[in-house]
């Protein structure tokens, strides 16, 4: 239910604006009292002049056979080559005065002809607009406000408009002693209008800068392209550049207008470019935008501005609303975050709209209704200033939420490794107190059976004693096996490089068996030159050897040799144990490196299961490469260790 509530929302805002900005007011008589008179209730009738070459006697006789058509508003005929005609009678009674100010509106026109007439004589003849200058009648050099003189009785008064930016027309009536608060409340106006986007200007440049938002700077270039073009339709731009000429600026004001359509459409896209349902149909809608736009641009800049405007505006209503459409239904899956650009988003979209039905003339044009460009453009802005920040905040906290949990995992992980370590200590004093009596019993052990043999005929006795060294044996390579273990899981925490020889390291961890069980390694290299730095430490390295190795004496026949091999290959240098085994079956290949699995459960074959397990833990942790292949007589496990060159 809040989902469809959501999607109708906007379109329910837009449908009512529409209404309100397109209600039918009553027609009133143009009479000269002492109030400022607006001309949007239907008192100006229009002609349009497809030629734009008809003169004001031509006019006059059209206007006397009937050819003007009634308004509801006044002027609102959107971009177009046509030069448009309006017409309206004034009367001015004696009490009244005859010095008032035609203001002409939109801010940005060409050219607006004003014709005094009365008793079928032209009285005067005013000019107005971006593209001309009347200095005898011109009120204020940047507003569209002529000082006009009405006699007393019934004049009729003709409008002539023609202008390369969208046909809109307001004009007003204001009695001389209205004219000075007129003109300040105006320049009031474009200075709050200014002001505010300078301001967010200034205040999105600085958090651009600040936070490193891309979001921001693309919000900022958006700015400046509407700042520039607000600038250049209120003529500020020929103030501040007095060198710049009138057909000049009527260019750049064109091209500012299709730069800052390009702009926005970059912003408005990078607004909501994350992931959702129908992303591809999004892109390709923007993609189609922006490839309009740049048309819009050449067309502007071969003197085809009017055309491409004409639909380029429909463009940038229907492109938002379009794409809102396709977004919203994903509302229940986004984060705050996500659902703050999407706000901003159909905000802009619904402003942009209303906008471009009012410059196209699809909602006339009346006094209320010339403050939808300005107020467009001041609230979109804020609003979108506000969502940005409120996105970028949220943005920030999962941020520093992110942060927290690394800082917290690095601490937990510190935390773990110290009591590794402590254990790893606590295991290998344990182990270092357990062996000392173990080897006291193991040469008592040894001292009674040199003794049996030298006095004793029976092997009962003997038995027993050697069962006795078993069995301290077992006991000393579990103990082995469990300081290897701990001490790999510190090893994997720490991730510590050594430099070392592995021929001598395969030397050292095979002195460390009995003299019976060397006997029956057999150690081979062909590599008289071997790389002396590994990712694999020397510590883990020395746990792998001699895992790998005592695994394969242990299931190898008791006489039956262990092959250990050191080589160069593509894979960097491999170090290998072959045993003479009964090979593996699939059941021990798929869990053989599982903490405490054991390939023989039988209590012959010693161990806990952790052998193969810390091999593959250790080998993963630093990138090397472990291999098994099993063959008809045996098993080989090759370690293939990356060197720092490889």
């Amino acid at each position: 239910m809040r989902t469809c509530l959501t999607l109708r929302l906007p379109f329910i805002v837009l449908l009512a604006l529409m209404v309100f900005f397109s209600a039918r007011v009553e027609a009133d008589m143009v009479i000269l009292d002492q109030d400022t008179l607006t001309l949007d209730r239907g008192q100006l009738s229009i002609y349009e002049d497809t030629s734009a070459r008809l003169l004001l006697d031509q006019i006059v006789e059209l206007r006397q056979l009937g050819r003007f058509k009634p308004t509801s508003d006044s002027f609102s005929e959107g971009y177009s080559n046509s030069a448009f005609w309006g017409y309206t009678q004034v009367t001015r009674p004696q009490a009244s005065s005859g010095i008032w100010g035609v203001s002409i509106t939109p801010s940005y026109l060409d050219q607006v002809d004003i014709f005094i007439m009365q008793d079928g004589e032209l009285i005067r003849h005013m000019q107005v607009g971006d593209q001309v200058a009347d200095p005898e009648h011109d009120i204020h050099s940047r507003l569209h406000l002529a000082q006009a003189y009405f006699p007393v009785g019934t004049s009729d008064v003709y409008f002539r408009l023609k202008t390369t930016s969208t046909s809109l027309l307001l004009v007003k009536l204001i009695p001389e002693i209205n004219l000075e608060s007129y003109i300040d409340i105006s320049i009031v106006f474009e200075g709050i209008l200014i002001g505010v986007l300078l301001t967010i200007l200034i205040i999105n440049l600085i958090n651009s800068i600040w936070l490193k938002s891309a979001l921001f700077i693309n919000f900022v270039l958006y700015e400046i392209s509407l700042l520039v073009t607000v600038s250049l339709s209120i003529g500020l731009t020929r103030r501040l550049v007095p060198s710049l000429e009138m057909i000049e600026q009527n260019q750049i004001f064109k091209l500012s207008l299709i730069i800052s359509a390009i702009l926005a459409l970059l912003f408005i896209y990078r607004l909501i470019s994350f992931s959702f349902k129908r992303k591809w149909i999004v892109d390709l809608i923007f993609i189609v935008g922006i490839l309009h736009t740049c048309y819009a641009f050449y067309m502007t800049l071969t003197g085809r501005f009017v055309e491409v405007m004409n639909y380029m505006n429909w463009i940038g209503a229907l492109l938002p609303l379009s794409v809102s459409l396709i977004v919203l239904p994903d509302w229940r899956s986004f984060d705050t975050e996500k659902k703050y650009r999407v706000m901003g988003f159909v905000a802009f979209g619904l402003f942009a709209c209303l906008n471009s039905m009012y410059v196209n003339g699809f909602i006339g044009s009346s006094g209320l209704k010339s403050f939808i460009s300005p107020i467009t453009i001041l609230s979109f802005q804020l609003i979108l200033h506000f969502v940005i920040m409120l996105s970028i905040r949220k943005s920030q906290t999962a941020v520093e939420e992110a942060k927290q949990a690394a800082e917290l995992a690095r601490y937990e992980a510190a935390s773990e490794r110290a009591r590794r370590q402590d254990a790893q200590t606590f295991l290998a004093m344990l182990s270092h107190e357990i062996r000392t009596p173990l080897t006291v019993i193991d040469s008592a052990a040894q001292s009674l059976i040199r003794i049996h043999d030298q006095t004793e005929e029976n092997n009962t006795t003997r038995l027993r004693y050697v069962r006795i060294r078993k069995s301290v044996k077992r006991i000393s390579e579990l103990l082995t096996m469990s300081v290897s273990k701990a001490q790999a899981d510190i090893e994997r925490l720490a991730g510590k490089q050594d430099t070392y020889d592995l021929i001598k390291l395969t030397w050292t961890v095979i002195d460390e068996f009995n003299k019976n069980e060397r006997k029956r390694i057999m150690f081979c290299y062909t590599e008289s030159a071997m790389p002396d730095h590994y990712l694999l430490p020397e510590k883990a390295c020395h746990i792998v050897m001699r895992n790998l190795i005592d695994n394969a004496l242990k299931y190898s026949p008791a006489d039956a040799p262990v092959d250990v091999m050191v080589r160069k290959g593509a894979q960097g240098v491999c170090w290998s144990v072959r045993d003479s085994g009964p090979g593996l079956t699939e059941h021990v290949r798929n869990h053989m490196f599982k903490q405490f699995f054991r390939a023989d459960e039988r209590a012959s074959v010693p161990g806990l299961g952790l052998g193969l397990y810390v091999v593959k833990q250790l080998t993963e942790q630093y990138n090397a490469t472990l291999q098994v292949e099993t063959l008809d007589d045996g098993t080989v496990f090759s370690c293939c260790l990356q060197t720092e060159q490889s």
